[in-house]
């Protein structure tokens, strides 16, 4: 099986942590391999994310001012967390966003539309200069939106 076969199957991973099923989207092999040996390569992931779920709670109940940046690199499926984060990115007070964006996928290219269409502007050469042209990661590029 070729890597666009694998990404057409739109694949999932699951893991338990913590007695909770966790499931992943994993479109390549590489994310795959990732969530994979998230627990052996990443404590300080798994730290950052046991403590995650208050913060959360707390930016949702407008106990913590909203963002006025977002870093989000998760490796596929970015355009699956933007779409619970409607009202973070309505919110004016947001000013830049620095996102991963697989131009490659059509659910990540909508996103850059969808982005725009908020108000969010990007630089083409700074995106350009970003993008990985060749090997796995052929298409990939951070994207720096402004508002």
């Amino acid at each position: 099986m070729d890597l666009a076969e694998y990404e057409r199957l739109n694949p999932c991973c699951e893991l338990t942590w913590e007695g909770v099923k966790v499931a992943y989207a994993t479109p390549n092999q590489a994310t795959r391999w990732r969530v994979e040996t998230l627990f052996t390569k990443e404590p300080v992931t798994i730290d950052w994310m046991t403590r995650l779920g208050p913060t959360l709670e707390l930016l949702a109940a407008d106990v913590l001012p909203p963002p006025t940046h977002i870093k989000v690199d998760v490796d596929g499926f970015e355009h699956k967390v933007f779409a619970g984060a409607a009202r973070a990115l309505r919110d004016e007070r947001l000013r830049s966003l620095l996102v991963e964006v697989n131009q490659n996928l059509e659910p990540h290219r909508t996103l850059v539309r969808e982005l725009e269409g908020l108000g969010f502007r990007w630089d083409r050469s700074q995106v350009e200069a970003a993008e990985r042209r060749e090997g796995p990661f052929k298409g990939v590029a951070e994207y720096v939106f402004r508002r």
